[in-house]
């Protein structure tokens, strides 16, 4: 079945309920994880904006302290994985602008991937237009299943 899983990480809740599934079925299916953050070098240009959504992320940080905290928290998550008996790689992938989920698409294949597991926030209309979605694009363009987990939460807040 499932051999290496490709699960892309945020600091958001539903980041986290993604990689929640992303453990059970490693454990199922004796999959190993690879989590993946996709460090936007331009993001700080978007600090004036003040977007919803995005309070997760400190933009008064240099983006060297951005890179080490996304490394850290790629890696708690790693040892979280591992106490649950799955084996776990983590990667930063840094890049300016452009699309994540080509990003993680490129990652996928070369790590020659059986499975994406990713959260979605199911965002629509205007918040839609303004983030796009990585999970929609994923969707169109991944050659391998892509399960997308929601936040149950969020489902209350809509």
């Amino acid at each position: 079945m499932y051999q290496r899983i490709v699960v892309p990480m945020d600091e958001s809740a539903t980041a986290l309920a993604a990689f929640q599934e992303a453990i059970k079925l490693a454990k199922i299916t004796g999959a190993r994880l690879f989590l993946l953050h996709v460090e936007d070098i331009s993001r700080s240009a978007l600090a004036p904006v003040g977007l919803p959504g995005m309070e997760y992320i400190d933009y008064g940080e240099s983006h060297e302290a951005n890179v080490a905290h996304s490394k850290q928290y790629l890696h708690e998550l790693s040892e979280q994985a591992v106490v649950a008996g799955v084996e776990c790689e983590s990667r930063v992938l840094e890049k300016f602008g452009g699309n994540a989920a080509k990003a993680v698409l490129e990652v996928a294949s070369h790590l020659r991937a059986d499975l994406i597991v990713m959260g979605t926030h199911g965002y629509s209309g205007f918040m839609h237009l303004i983030f796009g979605s990585t999970a929609e694009s994923l969707l169109h363009h991944a050659k391998i299943p892509v399960l997308m987990v929601r936040h149950p939460e969020e489902d209350d807040d809509e």
